[in-house]
């Protein structure tokens, strides 16, 4: 009886194609919600934790090309630090600069800012994890926070209208 529940239920979905869509869509925002908090709470943790002096070994801007179709696609900045620290003797090495990873972005701007801030041979203050001081980074925020925000609600609102059947055929 269930069986044949979910079997009705799939072919409805495959009938219309467009609900399938959006249900994809709405899964893809409540796994970027859960990613978000969860990067989030390493944040409220990483609050506290305690910083020691580094030092930047190399710092460089790269640049690549994606490519979108027939308009040739666009190119993507990034910037690229790593950096050296010591914790209770031991050196670590690191290229986590925000929490949450790097930043990518078509506009070149917010990579050389960064390149700016940390060019090579400056000294910085590292914030790493006393439970585990491999883990570490020099800015304890969330790179690229509003876009997360931004794109599950987009996606959550055009998933639901999808699959609701208020746009598409």
């Amino acid at each position: 009886m269930v069986i044949d529940g979910l079997q009705i239920g799939l072919s409805g979905l495959l009938e219309r194609p467009e609900r399938l869509m959006g249900l994809l869509m709405m899964g893809a925002s409540v796994f970027a919600v859960i990613r978000h908090h969860l990067l989030r709470r390493k944040l409220e943790a990483a609050l506290d934790w305690p910083g020691t002096v580094g030092q930047i070994l190399d710092s460089y801007h790269d640049t690549h090309r994606a490519h979108r179709g027939l308009d040739g696609g666009i190119t993507i900045q990034t910037s690229r630090i790593q950096y050296s620290y010591r914790v209770d003797g031991v050196t670590y090495t690191s290229d986590v600069v925000a929490l949450g990873g790097n930043y990518d972005t078509s506009e070149g701007t917010p990579a050389r800012e960064r390149l700016e801030r940390y060019p090579v041979g400056a000294q910085v203050e590292v914030y790493y994890n006393p439970q585990n001081p491999e883990e570490a980074c020099l800015e304890r925020e969330i790179e690229g926070e509003w876009l997360i925000v931004l794109v599950s609600a987009v996606f959550l609102l055009v998933g639901s209208a999808l699959f609701l059947g208020m746009i598409g055929s």
